[in-house]
């Protein structure tokens, strides 16, 4: 019988023990875990910005043909546009152009674009596009026509840049 007290101690300390191996494996486990989350969100968050970058820029690449640049030009000049005002570009390459808007417009609205992103990209263009009234009346003229909400998206940007640029020159005001 003596011999037995001296078992049971000895199989509470293994118990013990064993418990405490597992407890320090599932403890190590738990931070491999952690890390591996982390290193996966990481990746996660590096793949997303690349993306964002390369439909940045293949939305600037679009804007770099040469009607485009022409008509971002008689926009920031404040020159007619369309033929029917006097300019050299039919209906069809205004809308061409106003497209790339309103896609950058769904991409923000999808959190695929950050409009901080947006802004030092294309918000020149956009504000310039909201100021210009031969485009406001272009976009009147197709809400009144078409769905209320055609084209609403560049406006909203539009106006999502401007804020950006007025905190940016005035950034005590934010």
């Amino acid at each position: 019988m003596g011999n037995e007290l001296g078992i049971i101690p000895l199989v509470t300390l293994l118990t013990a023990f064993g418990t405490l191996v597992v407890a320090v494996i599932l403890i190590i486990q738990v931070r491999v875990s952690i890390r591996s989350q982390k290193d996966a969100h990481q990746s996660f968050e590096d793949s997303k910005k690349s993306y964002e970058i390369d439909i940045l820029f293949k939305l600037g690449e679009n804007l770099q043909k040469e009607k485009m640049i022409l008509i971002a030009g008689n926009i920031a000049n404040d020159e007619p546009i369309m033929i029917e005002n006097g300019g050299k570009f039919s209906e069809y390459d205004l809308m061409r152009y106003l497209t790339i808007f309103q896609n950058i417009y769904h991409f923000t609205q999808m959190k695929i674009l950050e409009p901080t992103n947006v802004y030092t990209q294309f918000g020149n263009y956009l504000i310039g596009i909201s100021k210009n009234e031969e485009i406001r009346n272009y976009i009147k003229l197709a809400q009144e026509n078409q769905d209320s909400r055609t084209w609403e998206g560049i406006y909203t940007l539009a106006k999502q840049m401007q804020t950006i640029f007025d905190q940016r020159q005035n950034p005590s005001s934010t």
